[in-house]
């Protein structure tokens, strides 16, 4: 009976024609009769219908041939039948569904149902459970077009029905009548009064149900008063004391009369009913009737804008309804949630009136306060308060002013948007975006209730993804998930963000226009962790996110992530082979005297032997296009295996046995050209380190005579290789392995060089120049790791003899051909411009800055200070290392890092001036390293440089402080360079 109903006080009890019965007191049939085979075809079908046998239904359907609009209106009824079932707990969606699904049935088919019966059935649970919910809302509330909208389709399918059961009850009666041979058949008598009694039934039922229809059309529309009218004629006839139903119709006329402005003659009829005069009523009215009574007259002064009027009466109502109504905590919760609901009109009707704005704002805050109260006593009622609220609320209004109630109005507007399937429109996509904006206003605002900022929080990510905002989605469900994971009352609630979360970021990793945006990278990668670990546990993803960290470079938590893959993962031994890999990583890392490296050693080697036995078998049962993938991991597993002998146990020869075989085990792979590179690699360190040049030589020309195209790539992939292993042994300062690493790379690139001179192939012979180049520089390198003096002045000896050679007419020649060779390249590109200093813009260059550059270190190393100042002077001032930060272009965003040449020349330079000791170099050089603080500030040297700076600072004019400079006296950088040189 509406929303009152929950409470026990059914104030619309009398609203529908089931009263009737105490009216024409007939047995009206509403049930099934003696049986079903009584029953006619047509009575039988609808009986099936409502009984839900699907079954027999059909059965009977087919055979007897039954037309496609009367099964629909069957299926109606099966509707019909779904909603009267007191045991289904149907949501109020389910509710809406149905009663859409049996008006659009019945709609088809009401030509072809006959069975007056069925119709008055059907009309009833209609009333019942669609109509009373809106006319109560229409009433208690005043008109919405909403819920009008919703109304009228259902009303007039129901008038529509009442009129056919009306008719076809009228020609049973008649037929009937034709059929009766005397008083005495008074079987046929009987059926004709039963079927006449429902005639008249159904006839005073539309007429009731008419206020229904008066109600879902506007009221400006001309047909409210219309057929009001011809309702108040027609009840007419029962406004006499005489009749049973006076009270009832008397109520009705005076709804009809307010609705319509009749204001006088509604009071008239509400004073009747709450008079009660005995001698107007020998039936008196019931309690119901006599609160309605009283209810709408409050309720006609409002709607007649007389505020004070309907105040007064609402007081009178609360005073009758405390003596009068009974006692139970239900009746009276019930009437004082209708008398809240007056009150919150009256207050909104004087807020409307108000002449000044202060008045409405103030007439407005208590209307509001009074939802609040209404809200907290009656959580059923939220629905309706909050489009009662919305109905209030400017499309404009800033977050921060509004009341938390009117946000949450809002955001439950929002959530009933993106429960329904439909998508979004132009019209409702606002809608939800403003309630988004109050959910996070709601969800932040001080003061507001936890529980309530909570909802919001977790609304807000399934809002978000309706508005397939789904990075914002992903993270406005995770963090919930976040807040809540601790928390077991909202447990079950984390679990279902996480979900959501879990299946947002798939639906972007799925999109290739999000999967790589900063957003939904970002999304993913705060996403698995979350989810990973406890309380979540989604384990499944652990083996996804340990590989991501493993590309990041980042092994200590890719081998955590790899230990938490479950093991009835069907990935479990390829978790096992990257564990591998990753412990190897994060052992690269460590010093030689960590206690952590045996027990890392062990993991790898346990790990490493189960990947390649379980490998070995899964690789044997393996069907063909599986087959490369165990191919490679047992590939990479042997690899591994060699590289710790090699390296960390020191087994060059054992690391050469696992390697045996290997151009064999990955032949035909797609990463072969990879693994060879990386075999080779250990190959020839190993060789080298059993002092075997030769055999390492021949390793490299077995190769290059087998894949010649690809040779200098190999070769060069070694040295890159050489080279990341030295960052990292760099990193982790172990002198050892970078020695050893500089030894390598020093017999590697004599004969990379070697190998590029004696090329057929122009495209290598060309690089011959630049690997000479390089081939100097890494000698000089290596000699400065070597741990005694006459090794290291040997091998830098060596490297400045081939300096001094690359320094000559015949290779400058070389220089000039390759630097106008890119130049052209890059001006064919449209790429002129560049930060490459070792590029000269002139077209006969001097020198390459490169081979100056290695000289002047050289020259350093071996204590040539003179020599050494005058190459780095020259270079600093002719700009040829470019400047103190370099710029380039990473991820479409400008980047700036340390130009390291440039500090080294730099503080080298002055490093040689005053190793030299002359007395006027030494005062020039003094000027011109704190002119390089005035410059640069903290960034003096650059990261790397930056302590050896200080270190000179320090040493040579400890009293000046680079915290408190006076930067006007600062000198130009390149003149005081070319001072200090000369």
């Amino acid at each position: 009976m509406g929303f009152l109903s929950d409470f026990g006080f059914r104030i619309s009890d009398f609203h529908i024609s089931l009263f009737l019965l105490a009216l024409f007191h007939p047995v009206i049939a509403f049930a099934a009769g003696p049986g079903l085979d009584a029953l006619n075809d047509d009575a039988l079908l609808a009986e099936l219908g409502s009984r839900g046998m699907m079954t027999l239904l059909n059965r009977a359907f087919d055979v007897d041939k039954v037309p496609a609009d009367a099964r629909q209106g069957d299926l109606a009824l099966i509707a019909i039948n779904q909603l009267d079932d007191p045991t289904s707990k149907l949501t109020s969606a389910q509710k809406r569904s149905l009663v859409e699904q049996a008006v659009d049935g019945i709609q088809q088919a009401l030509p072809s149902l006959k069975d007056p019966k069925a119709l008055m059935k059907a009309t009833t649970v209609l009333i019942k459970e669609s109509l009373e919910k809106d006319v109560n809302t229409l009433e208690y509330w005043g008109d919405n077009p909403k819920t009008q909208s919703q109304l009228r389709p259902v009303v007039q399918i129901v008038i529509k029905m009442l009129d056919k059961a009306n008719q076809e009850a009228l020609a049973a009666a008649n037929a009937i009548a034709n059929q009766i041979q005397g008083q005495n058949d008074t079987v046929r008598i009987a059926r004709y009064e039963q079927f006449n009694n429902l005639a008249m039934t159904a006839e005073y039922t539309k007429y009731l149900v008419n206020y229904d229809l008066v109600l879902s059309i506007d009221a400006a529309d001309p047909q409210r008063r219309l057929i009001a009218n011809a309702t108040i004629k027609y009840l007419k006839d029962f406004d006499a004391p005489d009749q049973p139903v006076r009270a009832l119709v008397d109520v009705r006329m005076g709804k009809l009369y307010m609705v319509t402005g009749d204001f006088a003659d509604a009071h008239q009829m509400f004073d009747l009913v709450a008079g009660a005069d005995p001698k107007q009523f020998p039936t008196p009215p019931e309690i119901a009737q006599q609160y309605e009574a009283r209810y709408f007259t409050a309720v006609a002064d409002l709607l007649a804008q007389k505020p004070d009027e309907a105040h007064r009466n609402l007081d009178d109502l609360m005073a009758w309804q405390a003596t009068n109504l009974p006692k139970d905590e239900a009746t009276q919760k019930g009437a004082g949630a209708a008398a809240a609901m007056l009150s919150y009109r009256i207050e909104s009707l004087r807020a409307d009136l108000a002449s000044n704005a202060d008045e409405k704002k103030s007439f407005n805050v208590q209307s509001v306060a009074t939802l609040q109260q209404l809200l907290k006593d009656q959580p059923a009622l939220q629905g309706i308060i909050f489009e009662q609220l919305m109905s209030k609320l400017p499309a404009d209004a800033p977050m921060n002013s509004l009341d938390p109630l009117l946000l949450e109005a809002m955001t439950h507007r929002g959530e009933e948007l993106t429960i329904k399937p439909d998508p979004l429109t132009a019209e409702t996509t606002p809608i939800v975006e403003r309630a988004v904006a109050a959910a996070k206003e709601l969800m932040t605002r001080p003061g507001v209730d936890p529980t309530k900022a909570n909802n919001a929080s977790l609304l807000l990510g399934f809002m978000l993804q309706k508005l397939n905002r789904l990075p914002e989605a992903a993270n406005a469900f995770m963090d919930f998930a976040q807040q809540n994971a601790s928390n077991p009352e909202n447990q079950k609630r984390a679990e279902l963000a996480i979900n959501n979360a879990e299946a947002t970021v798939g639906t972007i990793r799925a999109d290739e226009n999000l999967r790589d945006t900063t957003d939904g990278v970002r999304a993913y990668e705060r996403l698995l962790p979350l989810a990973i670990n406890p309380p979540f546990n989604h384990v499944n993803l652990a083996y996804e996110y340990a590989k991501r960290l493993l590309k990041q470079n980042k092994p200590v938590e890719a081998v955590k992530y790899f230990q938490l893959v479950p093991a009835d993962d069907k990935r479990i031994l390829f978790a096992h082979y990257y564990q591998t890999i990753a412990l190897k990583s994060e052992l690269d890392t460590l010093k030689l005297d960590d206690p952590q490296r045996s027990t890392i050693l062990v993991q790898i080697q346990d790990l490493a032997k189960q990947v390649q036995e379980q490998g070995q078998a899964a690789l044997a049962s393996a069907p063909a296009e599986q087959q490369s993938s165990y191919r490679s991991m047992l590939a990479g597993t042997s690899l591994l295996a060699a590289e710790l002998a090699r390296a960390d146990q020191k087994q060059p020869q054992r690391a050469l046995q696992l390697l045996a075989d290997f151009e064999t085990q990955v032949k035909g792979l797609s990463d072969e050209n990879q693994r060879l590179t990386d075999m080779l690699l250990i190959r020839v360190q190993s060789y080298m380190a059993l002092n075997q040049t030769d055999q390492a030589t021949a390793e490299l020309v077995k190769l290059l005579n087998r894949n010649p195209a690809q040779g200098g790539g190999l070769v060069y992939g070694v040295l890159t290789s050489l080279d990341d292993q030295l960052s990292r042994a760099e990193a982790a300062g172990n002198r050892e392995q970078i020695r050893d690493i500089a030894r390598n790379r020093a017999k590697l690139t004599g004969f990379l060089v070697q190998m590029a001179q004696n090329s057929k192939e122009p495209a290598i012979n060309k690089l011959a120049y630049g690997y000479a180049v390089f081939d100097a520089e890494v000698q000089r390198y290596a000699a400065m790791q070597e741990t005694t003096d006459a090794a290291r002045k040997a091998g830098l000896e060596k490297a400045l003899d081939l300096f001094k050679k690359l320094d000559t007419p015949e290779f400058l020649a070389q220089y000039r051909s390759d630097l106008a060779a890119r130049m052209e390249t890059r001006k064919n590109e449209g790429t002129d411009s560049t930060d490459d200093s070792s590029d000269q813009s002139e077209s006969a260059p001097e020198y390459d800055p490169a081979v100056m550059l290695g000289l002047a270190r050289t020259e350093f190393d071996l204590g040539e200070w003179k020599e050494a100042r005058d190459r780095f002077s020259r270079l600093i001032t002719e700009k040829k290392l470019g400047p103190p930060l370099r710029t380039s272009i990473q991820n479409g965003q400008e980047i700036q890092t340390d130009n390291d040449q440039y500090w080294e020349a730099n503080y080298k330079l002055l490093r040689a001036n005053f190793n030299l000791n002359q007395a006027n170099d030494v005062d020039k050089s003094k000027i011109y390293l704190k002119s390089l603080y005035v410059r640069n500030g903290d960034n003096t040297g650059g990261k790397k440089w930056h302590a050896d700076f200080e270190e000179l600072r320090k040493e040579v004019v400890p009293d000046f402080d680079p915290n408190n400079l006076a930067p006007a006296t600062a000198p130009a950088a390149a003149p005081v360079a070319a001072n200090v040189a000369r």
